[in-house]
Formats: C-alpha cells, structure tokens, sequence
C-alpha cells in the first residue's frame, strides 16, 4: 500500500487516492501478463460527514495533481510515465504527456487552461493545454508541453497551494531562496514570479507552507549544528507582484532545550481554526500552536499549546528495535553494469578494490549512497562502479536501472576540504548514455546539475544522532525518553 495522496476538490470537500497492489487471489487482480498482478488506486472523497470510496483507477499510481475532475500520475504500473486520466471510471483513456522524469519527483496543479508540472530533476516549468489532454484520441502519441518556463535552477522542492479566494500560488524551493509563483494574467503562458525570499543560511528548513487567507509565508527552522528550539519563520507577503518586499518576523517556539520539534518536517496552516499545525510525517504526534486574530489578514505570534503533561513514557527496549534509516539502507556495492579494465580511467578503483573506499559510500547519511538519496532526491538504487581517492577529493562513479530498462549513470565529487560546508561539500550529475559522459559533466561543469539539498542533509544529522542517543543502552534514561519522543516513535 503506497501512503495516501489527498487534493482539495473544493470548499468542504476533499480527493484521496491510495494505491495498492492486488493480492493474487483478488477478485480486482489484473494479469499483467507475466504472471504478477497490476497496481491500482482507489480514489475517495471526504467531506464534512462522510467518507465515501468512488472508483478504482487500475496501473496508475503516485498521484501528482488533481481538479476533481482529471487526476495526473507520475507513474504507470513500476514504470514512470506523467499522465492523465478522468477520474470517472467510464473513462478509461490513459493521456501520456511528454515528460520524462526517472529519479525524481514531480508536481503540479491544473488551471482552467494548463496543467503546470515541476519535477527536482528538470529545470524548467511545462505546461500542457488542457483542451489537448481532453481531446485525445487512444493511438495519439504523448502530448507535448506547450508551456516551457525556464529556471535558474533545477529546485529542490516544488508545492502548491490553492484558495477558493485568492487561486494558486507555485512555491519552488532552491538551496538560497523560495521563490513564489502565481498564474499569469495571460492564462496561456507560464506562471510570473510573485516575490523571492532568501534563506537563513544559519538554518536548515524541514518544511514550509503558504496561507493565502492571512499572506503569509511560514517557514519550519532549525539552527545548524545547534540544540537551539526550533524556530518558525513567518514572512508577511507583498499584496502584488513586484510591490513592496516582504517583511517578516521570527516566532520561537517556547519549548526550552529539549526542543521536542526538532525533528518535524510538516507545517500547515488550519485558516478557520487559526492553528498551525506541525509533525514529523513518520511519527506518531503532532504539535497545534494557537493563534490569537489580530486583524482579518494577520495572525499573531501562537502559543504552544503541547505541555509535558502531554509526553508519552515509551517502552525503551521497543523503541530500540525500530530500524532507524541507516539499518535499512541497502549494500550498494554489487554493481549492475560491467566495467572493463581497459576502460577504467587512471587511478581509478573497480572491483574488489572499491573495499577501500566501502565505508566511505555507505555511511550514514554522509556516504555517497545517502547522498545521492537524501540531497540529490535520487529514488534508484544507485550502484557503485568505480571510485577515486586523491586525499583531497572522492569522486564516486555509479549505476542505477530505471523503471524503463535503461541505466542512468551518476558522477559525484566529495571535497573532503568542506567537510563542515555541505553545500559545498559535494557535487552530482547525470548521464542516460554512458558513465564517461557522466564524468565528464562532473569535471567540466559542462550541463545544468542539481544543487544538493543540503537542508535534508542537516535533518537527516539530526535524526542520526537522536537514533544514536536512543540505542545507546548506557545513556541518560530521560535523554533517551526524550530522544524517542522527538523522532515520534
């Protein structure tokens, strides 16, 4: 089962789709052909008082974006494929787009006239003509964008957030700012930047969100390296685009240094209730801070409304059995591509030589492979071929299949130099055609690569060492209670 996706349909009423894979012996079960049974996703709608299943929309799977009427997937089967089908089961026409995205994850949100896709692995926006997805014809080839807004970046995350009042804002979150987008006045080309809020490069970010209703920007902050209590950043938003800059003020959490949300990576804003509201997705609570209305468009400062009374005791010798990240992190050192002697550039480590380096790709979460999973967003399981160790620079060669049946070569350089700067730390790129052309991009910078997302680097830190404290059996009993409490065990 695949974890819920939900879309607002509109005023009191919400879209969920939940995937799953049919058991052999369900009477839903579809023969693939070759003897496995097919994906399907269930589709719901929730309102004020009642939850009721529509449909099943068999193959398709991750849903990215939805307007009550049409659903876009990312997913076809165990294959990535951006489409777009009715949601009205009447309707079996699965609409392919041209987009091809193989380790990332993509985004979107219908307009009346596009539909906008973002992806952490492409550099640019793209638009696809509604009036195209609903005319196609079964035979017709993919549909192309006809809306190509390009970046600056590739971003690191891409969200969307709607209102009934005020329509949608696009938030793009690159390593040195969140850039907000609105819908063009011209709705047939692409979003036009609304305002851009640069980072505090004293923190890392865990998560953000856009409340329309009171203009604000909130943004969920840690201190780098730091025990500090977490802190949210609330940026008040210029009225239009290109209008003033915004202004903002910092609200720190009154949770002394315990700092119970250190570990939260959800934020959201209840408009009607006036709470914010933040978790750890993987956990098992959440903190409501109250907010007090001090105009129609504003909200105050909250107060935490989480007290000790309120932390559970937890059973150490359970919580201790729960695999942390770095126990399930698969051995990636068999490789799945052949690499000749012959063709080993100088110096460089293949085969059984690559134990040498073992330790340094598969430590967690600094090693090469977490890497590549945590601050490059890459979803393969990628593979080390060959590797090079000069004392200064380890520059890693791997490997990964893709859904499709091709391979996808990557090329990371680690300057041990900026082993306390992790933005500059390391570096990554790509090749669909050979690891040679992989490095070569990697050497001369000769292509648009992906910035690493350094902040998910710091959470991950963060939750490691709390992971530490928590299996030490030798430790504090309370900072071990404390540390099982944070991560929401």
């Amino acid at each position: 089962m695949s974890p819920g996706y939900v879309f607002k349909r509109n005023e009191g009423e919400l879209d969920i789709f939940i995937s799953f894979r049919a058991a052999q012996d369900s009477t839903n079960a579809t023969d693939t052909g070759d003897g496995s049974t097919s994906l399907i996703t269930y589709h719901a709608v929730l309102t004020l008082d009642a939850f009721n299943t529509r449909n099943k929309l068999e193959h398709s799977v991750v849903p990215i974006a939805s307007d009550g009427q049409w659903v876009c997937f990312s997913q076809y089967e165990e294959h990535s494929l951006a489409h777009v089908r009715l949601i009205d089961q009447s309707d079996t026409r699965v609409v392919p787009l041209e987009m091809t995205v193989l380790h990332g994850k993509t985004s979107g949100y219908f307009t009346s006239q596009q539909l906008y896709l973002v992806s952490d692995e492409l550099p640019d926006v793209q638009g696809f003509d509604i009036h195209k997805i609903k005319n196609w014809s079964i035979g017709e080839p993919a549909i192309p964008s006809t809306v190509t807004m390009g970046l600056e970046a590739i971003p690191l995350e891409n969200k969307v957030f709607t209102s009934a009042k005020f329509g949608w804002t696009m938030a793009m979150w690159q390593q040195d700012s969140i850039k907000l987008y609105r819908e063009s006045p011209d709705r047939r080309t692409g979003p036009v930047l609304w305002t851009s809020i640069e980072m505090q490069h004293d923190y890392f970010v865990s998560d953000f969100c856009v409340s329309m209703e009171h203009n604000i920007l909130l943004i969920l902050s840690h201190r780098k390296n730091s025990k500090e209590p977490t802190t949210i950043r609330m940026v008040t938003l210029p009225a239009e685009s290109g209008s003033d800059s915004p202004s903002e003020e910092w609200i720190i959490t009154e949770l002394d240094s315990r700092d119970i949300l250190r570990h939260c990576n959800f934020i959201a804003v209840s408009s009607k209730e006036k709470v914010i509201l933040m978790t750890r997705t993987e956990g098992c609570w959440y903190a409501r801070l109250e907010c007090i209305k001090s105009s129609e468009s504003r909200i105050a400062p909250p107060i935490l409304s989480l007290g000790p009374e309120s932390f559970p005791k937890y059973d150490l010798d359970r919580v201790t059995a729960v695999p942390s990240l770095e126990a399930v992190q698969p051995a990636l050192m068999s490789p799945v591509v052949s690499v000749m002697e012959d063709d080993l550039p100088e110096d460089f480590l293949a085969g059984e030589e690559l134990e040498t380096v073992e330790s340094d790709w598969l430590v967690h979460p600094l090693g090469g492979a977490s890497v590549h999973r945590i601050a490059y967003g890459i979803s393969l399981d990628v593979t080390l071929l060959m590797a090079h160790v000069d004392g200064q620079t380890t520059h890693f060669i791997g490997a990964a299949t893709t859904s499709r049946s091709t391979v996808r070569y990557y090329a990371m350089a680690v300057y041990e130099r900026y082993s306390k700067d992790l933005s500059q730390r390391y570096i990554c790129y790509w090749s669909d055609k050979s690891w040679y052309q992989a490095w070569i991009r990697l050497v001369r910078r000769s292509a648009i690569g992906r910035l690493p997302d350094v902040d998910r680097l710091h959470q991950a830190i963060a939750e490691h060492d709390d992971y530490s404290i928590l299996k030490d059996v030798t430790a504090d009993t309370t900072e071990r209670q404390l540390a099982a409490l944070r991560l929401g065990l």
